[in-house]
């Protein structure tokens, strides 16, 4: 049987199929079966003394004997995380003998100790065992070494030994070490000796003016080429061209196609493309996205052949969703200059409603071509809907010349004017429309953003001024016009923060928090909301005594929950001081059940919302997306981004939450009209369920709670029922809720 058998027979404890390493015939044919015996005996938890000792006779020491053992478990525990096994040989080897140069050796492959790797060598040159050192020395050429320069000093002491064979690795380890050893003059004279070295150790050589940069680009291999030319693709892509021309470049055809996309240079994408190198492209679906997306950016007609290949074929990389992006924003152009479809923003469009989702794609997100294809989609958007407000506005002119317009269409028209950027003809048409008519909040406000536009923000305030006092007298607070008189109000003097400053913030932070109302998220109107928790004493409490807790941000599970944001905090308009109470739109989720109830002995309770939220209350449902979405978007919606969003991994959770102006808690009830309490949200309990593991002796007193809540219900309302989970019995995997009698 080969060692490659034995060993996976060890591996796998299939020790039946090893008796005959008992057999002291077949000990004598396999220099390696003495060591398997032992390792065989050890895992069945058998006595090994006998093995060592004949071990300790045939390599003639008990050091020879640990080294041997070592190497043998190397063998058979060769996963990295299984190292620690042939270690712990090696180092009784050199307790037993500190000068056992092979135990050190096997202690510096393993750990990539230092001291390891100068014991080893150095015992070997005193000793005078050159064998050994050059083979250890070409060990080293493939290992990634960083001594200090006591270590360099001596290996180039001994390389430079006339008993050293000075072949081609033994010269790139000299090189090397003289740069480590800052000893860059010395290591000169080896340059047309090697053929290759590392970037960093040529790029030392040219910074100690050893070397010239073209001389050190020279002994870079091709794959290294970008980090040493610091990703300057042009630059990149010229020197591989030039190498390709002496017959001495190794990348291929594919890898040089990517650069010179990178590098912006589409012709030339599109002209080696074409070109017949004699070899067979590798990654070839990915060379044909680069080719068709060079042919859209230079407007080239696109090869409709190639592009249905790529689009047909199983290839699924980001490159293809790349094109995919590339083709709508195409299509989406050539509307744009045929002038078709304008009557519409671009948003409503199908065509950019899919590469909006594409570019939700979290590999896309990741690439490096992200920022470019979402600057390209997002500039189309601006000329598209300048194009949009131009033929909106010209039909707006016509309307007007033929009548009235009503109250919709004057302030339709005065949109216009700001959206086309003719502030004055929107502050004329609002000055003139206020002589005959009494001023509106939305009057006002436009009034002021014409102002503000035109960067007279003291005569802007005082327009947000007048909306605001309309608001004050009907109590209708908007976030939007609040924050413009935020904003301009600090342009006209940032350090002018007086009681009116802080009363509209605290103002404008109520009212953000009121614009996220239950009747305006048509996805919640008719949803119960559930609520997972342990059976502890707080959440009892607000179950008995019937109100909300909205913890802040220090008390909830995710670290990046409210993150640092931009244009959030103190200094300005959005405040930090909001808090969060947690639901969720799904009944009968095992992570929830598991993450939030203390292993299945909590409770989930269902609330019914209602029509009505106090003010500094809303409500709505977290959007989730990718960390890299996230960082890409920080400054945009920075309020849904501070506590509306997380990250995808959350998603299962399907989310709703409850959020406040700095209010901890709050009462609710099922408002009865005509008196309702609008100090308390409008929502009841419908029902508990308790968790698969709750516990019996907490049974009686969820009872006693319901009862309690039910006797205060009058006859027409329906009363909380009560559930019991149970592993499902047609289901083995899922939940099945069992009604239970009060």
């Amino acid at each position: 049987m080969d060692d490659n058998e034995v060993l996976d027979l060890i591996r796998n404890g299939r020790f039946s199929a090893l008796d005959f390493l008992e057999e002291a015939e077949a000990l004598e044919q396999n220099k390696n079966y003495l060591g398997y015996l032992y390792f065989v005996r050890d895992l069945k938890s058998e006595p090994t003394a006998e093995i060592l000792s004949k071990i300790c006779e045939v390599e003639g020491s008990i050091d020879r004997a640990y080294e041997y053992l070592g190497r043998i478990s190397r063998s058979i525990f060769h996963y990295k995380n299984e190292r620690y096994i042939s270690d712990s040989f090696f180092k009784l080897a050199i307790l037993e003998n500190d000068e056992n140069a092979n135990a050190w050796w096997a202690i510096y492959l393993n750990t990539g100790d230092e001291t390891a790797f100068l014991r080893s060598i150095r015992s070997d040159y005193e000793h005078g065992d050159f064998l050994n050192l050059n083979r250890r020395l070409n060990d080293v050429l493939n290992v990634n070494v960083d001594f200090k320069k006591d270590a360099w000093d001596l290996l180039i002491e001994i390389l430079n030994d006339e008993r050293v064979e000075k072949n081609e690795s033994v010269n790139s380890i000299l090189f090397t070490a003289y740069c480590k050893a800052g000893r860059h003059d010395e290591g000169t004279h080896l340059f047309d000796k090697i053929t290759y070295s590392k970037v960093n150790i040529l790029k030392s050589y040219i910074s100690s003016n050893a070397m010239s940069y073209e001389a050190a680009m020279s002994k870079v291999i091709d794959y290294d080429l970008d980090v040493f030319l610091d990703y300057n693709y042009g630059h990149l892509f010229e020197e591989l061209i030039k190498r390709k021309s002496s017959g001495v470049m190794y990348i291929n055809k594919a890898s040089i196609i990517e650069i010179a996309f990178k590098a912006k240079m589409y012709e030339k994408v599109i002209k080696i493309y074409n070109e017949n190198w004699g070899e067979r492209i590798e990654n070839v679906s990915e060379a044909k996205c680069y080719y068709l997306m060079s042919q859209i950016i230079l407007g080239v007609r696109l090869n409709k052949a190639i592009y249905d290949e790529v689009k047909l074929s199983n290839y699924d990389g980001v490159l293809k969703k790349a094109v995919e992006v590339k083709v709508l924003v195409m299509k989406l152009n050539y509307k744009l200059v045929k002038g078709e479809d304008l009557n519409f923003p671009i948003a409503i469009w199908s065509l950019y409603q899919e590469a909006e989702k594409l570019l939700e794609d979290p590999e896309l997100i990741a690439h490096y071509m992200y920022c470019d294809l979402h600057h390209e989609l997002s500039t189309l958007e601006k000329k598209w809907d300048k194009k949009f407000y131009e033929t909106e506005l010209e039909q707006y002119k016509v309307g007007s010349s033929i009548e009235v317009p009503s109250y919709k269409s004057f302030v339709g028209q005065c949109k216009s004017f700001l959206n086309n950027e003719q502030f004055q003809e929107a502050i004329n048409s609002i000055q003139s429309y206020h002589q005959n008519n009494n001023p509106t909040i939305v009057t006002y406000n436009l009034l002021g953003i014409s102002f503000d536009r035109m960067g007279k923000h003291d005569k802007a305030c005082e327009s947000y001024l007048m909306a605001l006092k309309i608001m004050e007298k009907f109590k209708e607070y908007d976030d939007i016009v609040i924050g413009n008189f935020l904003s301009s109000f600090s342009k006209v003097d940032k350090d002018l923060k007086d009681k009116t400053y802080y009363y509209w913030r605290h103002k404008y932070n109520t009212a953000l928090v009121n614009s996220f109302q239950l009747n305006n998220n048509l996805s919640l109107q008719h949803t119960s909301l559930y609520k997972y928790s342990p059976l502890n004493l707080n959440y009892l409490d607000s179950l008995i005594n019937q109100y909300f807790y909205l913890p802040e941000k220090k008390q909830l599970n995710d670290p990046i929950e409210m993150p640092s944001i931009s244009d959030i905090g103190e200094e300005h308009f959005i405040d930090t001081d909001y808090r969060i109470c947690s639901f969720s739109k799904n009944d009968n989720s095992m992570l929830m059940w598991s993450h939030y109830t203390g292993d299945h002995q909590g409770i989930m309770v269902e609330y019914e919302f209602g029509r009505g939220l106090p003010t500094g209350f809303g409500i709505s449902e977290v959007k989730y997306t990718y960390g890299q979405k996230r960082q890409v978007e920080k400054d945009k919606f920075i309020f849904n981004q501070y506590l509306l969003t997380k990250n995808k991994e959350w998603e299962y959770e399907e989310e709703v939450r409850l959020i406040s102006y700095q209010s901890s808690k709050v009462y609710y009830e099922r408002h009865s009209f005509p008196s309702p309490d609008r100090s308390k949200i409008n929502a009841r309990v419908l029902g508990i369920t308790l968790g698969v593991n709750f516990p019996p002796s907490k049974f009686d007193f969820i009872k006693k709670i319901i009862s309690d809540l039910n006797q205060s219900r009058n006859d027409t309302e329906s009363k909380i029922y009560l559930r019991k989970a149970k592993v499902s019995e047609e289901k083995l995997f899922t939940l099945d809720y069992e009604v239970i009698d009060i």
